[in-house]
């Protein structure tokens, strides 16, 4: 722990100075805080997550989650020409269905939020079939590894010659 003693982004007794933080402090002050945000996800019942890799991530941990995601309102206005995919969650996306409810901008009030969210807590009308949604969303991912082959396959297909 003497990386701690010698970090000022890892003293959380206040915020260091500027001046005080040097680059070899930054890597281990974010793996720090994103091993307790891992921590506290994976320790949820459920979760109200933003749209993002933040959702892909929750349900590989297989924590039920209602995504919410605000955006401009002429974001809204443009979804129809420029989004030409039903959902916005990487789950949803991967499935090919809706697998965890999008609560989206003018759909966005907290009501719904609320119902959706104690559909999937313990006892939950949709949690089991959420839990069943993420077992085969890790099939369809493929395990670990899984971005190191998007990766090369993103790579592949722009390597490829187009056959319009």
């Amino acid at each position: 722990m003497t990386a701690a003693v010698n970090n000022p982004l890892l003293d959380f007794s206040g915020l260091p100075r500027y001046a005080e933080v040097l680059p070899e402090h930054i890597t281990p002050a974010l793996d720090v805080l994103l091993e307790a945000s891992h921590n506290a996800v994976a320790a949820a019942e459920a979760a109200v997550v933003t749209s993002g890799t933040a959702t892909l991530e929750t349900a590989l941990l297989g924590i039920p989650e209602v995504v919410v995601y605000r955006t401009l309102w002429f974001q809204v206005r443009l979804r129809p020409y420029v989004l030409k995919v039903p959902w916005v969650s990487l789950v949803n996306l991967n499935l090919g269905r809706e697998a965890v409810a999008e609560v989206i901008q003018s759909d966005l009030d907290t009501t719904r939020a609320e119902r959706e969210l104690r559909a999937i807590v313990a006892g939950g009308e949709k949690r089991g079939r959420m839990l069943a949604d993420f077992a085969e969303l890790r099939t369809v991912i493929g395990g670990p590894g899984a971005s190191d082959r998007f990766a090369a396959r993103m790579v592949a297909e722009l390597r490829a010659p187009e056959t319009k």
